[in-house]
């Protein structure tokens, strides 16, 4: 009986590592931590403000940019913020805070909480009549407020600003270079799922 309880006191320790390996855990971030990931953070967003998609795709997850080549990710940034039909200005970005920090597999995953401004403004094409563009402007305001449901959209002649609180995932992990990011959506989930364990991204998006 001796042996038993000695050899279970043993144990304990690698049971006790083992079970708590397969759930995450919550942890907080120290005061370092924190300087560190917020500095991280805002040179991400300028970078975005600045559209330099090369410095913005080194602090993305690997995992999004396999799903296509970088250069076909780059060109597609271009075309979707920059085309005939508009142009976009990056108005203000803010870090607001680390709301949620886990481990889980010696990977730490924080959610930041930041605001973001944008611009889409719109050109009016030589063909078109001036009536015209403004009901197509109209209707794309009526597009992108269902698109950006969780944000403020509204329109001022033919410019459309979209504002609000969004979310992003930082992962630090060592077998990557550096903290990356993906952007922390619902409608993402089963995307986020091919990159990170799904028990995570429930963690995350859970209500």
């Amino acid at each position: 009986m001796y042996k038993s309880i000695l050899t279970l006191l043993l144990w304990f320790p690698l049971i006790a590592w083992s079970q708590n390996d397969t759930q995450p855990a919550t942890w907080d971030v120290s005061a370092g931590k924190f300087e560190e990931i917020e500095s991280f953070f805002n040179v991400y967003l300028e970078d975005t403000r600045k559209m330099d998609w090369d410095k913005v795709l080194d602090k993305t997850h690997p995992g999004l940019i396999k799903l296509t080549t970088r250069e076909q990710m780059k060109s597609q940034l271009d075309q979707a913020l920059n085309n005939y039909l508009y142009t976009t200005t990056f108005d203000e970005m803010r870090f607001n805070q680390i709301s949620k920090s886990i481990v889980f597999n010696d990977v730490y995953y924080y959610q930041i909480d930041y605001y973001s401004a944008f611009t889409f403004h719109f050109i009016k094409d030589e063909k078109q009549t001036q009536e015209e563009h403004d009901n197509y402007v109209s209707f794309m305001t009526s597009i992108f407020a269902n698109q950006f449901s969780d944000m403020r959209v509204t329109q001022n002649v033919s410019d459309i600003r979209i504002e609000g609180d969004k979310k992003i995932l930082l992962i630090e992990d060592a077998s990557l270079d550096g903290m990356k990011m993906l952007e922390l959506k619902p409608e993402f989930q089963m995307f986020l799922n091919l990159i990170i364990p799904e028990i995570v991204v429930n963690e995350f998006l859970k209500s």
